[in-house]
């Protein structure tokens, strides 16, 4: 009885498994990007750090959103894709120790002040980037060309 579970058990997970393997080798993820169009992207990152200093946790949390704008400029016959990007917004606010803090927004008219003010000048130059990149149907970046005019801004 104990052999005929074991050997039941066995065949279930075998199958179990094949079955899912069978599955995933059938889905083939792939970019499928067709000339003209566009598309937007948002990318949120947060971050929070701990560093030790003289036996004290100082803790700084950074949060940072990029939107950004994807124009798809021509496609190869294998699906690779040539892409003009476009960053659009930077938000980003930075928290740490003894109120050093910071907020940016590249959308608004304010000016930021304190932090934000000396680190808004490299900040807004990548809002304002262009970019073309080459990139496979399988999401592969093949080659990235900045424009010059980003470039400077950045210098």
């Amino acid at each position: 009885m104990k052999s005929q579970f074991k050997s039941a058990s066995i065949a279930a997970l075998f199958a179990v498994l094949l079955v899912g393997t069978a599955a995933s080798g059938q889905t083939k993820l792939v970019w499928k990007f067709q000339p003209g169009q566009k598309l937007k992207q948002t990318m949120v990152q947060e971050m929070t750090t701990n560093v030790q200093v003289a036996g004290q946790t100082v803790k700084t949390e950074v949060n940072q959103t990029f939107q950004s704008l994807w124009a798809i400029e021509s496609v190869d016959a294998n699906g690779t894709a040539k892409i003009q990007q476009t960053v659009e917004r930077i938000r980003m606010s930075i928290s740490g120790a003894g109120g050093v803090n910071a907020e940016i927004d590249t959308a608004s008219d304010e000016a930021p002040s304190g932090l934000g003010a000396v680190i808004a000048g490299p900040i807004k130059a990548i809002a304002d980037s262009k970019m073309t990149m080459t990139m496979s149907p399988r999401g592969e970046i093949l080659d990235v060309t900045v424009s010059d005019e980003t470039l400077k801004a950045l210098q």
